[in-house]
């Protein structure tokens, strides 16, 4: 037994070839490219979603004008008829 203080340390070196460190290191992790590729895409789908509710009550907004206008300058069969809107606007 040696008393303390006094260890021996030894430094193995074994050479391998970079195809073998490659193989290796492949094997030591643990498919780095799913967890990266989920920190783009969860928080891009986060800000998709809030993006989108918070423009919804403007996108309801856009509809309603959308179809209120379009009444205004149909006539009964669905074309438009901007001479008789035009007439109907001059006599207000």
């Amino acid at each position: 037994m040696r008393p303390p203080g006094n260890h021996v340390r030894l430094t193995i070196q074994v050479a391998n070839t970079p195809a073998n460190r490659n193989l290796m290191f492949s094997l030591s992790m643990p498919r780095p490219h799913l967890p990266l590729s989920g920190l783009v895409l969860l928080p891009g789908f986060l800000i998709w979603a809030a993006v989108g509710r918070a423009l919804a009550p403007m996108e309801r907004a856009r509809r309603d004008i959308g179809q209120r206008d379009a009444l205004r300058y149909t006539s009964s069969s669905g074309r438009v008829d901007l001479a008789l809107n035009l007439e109907k606007a001059r006599s207000c």
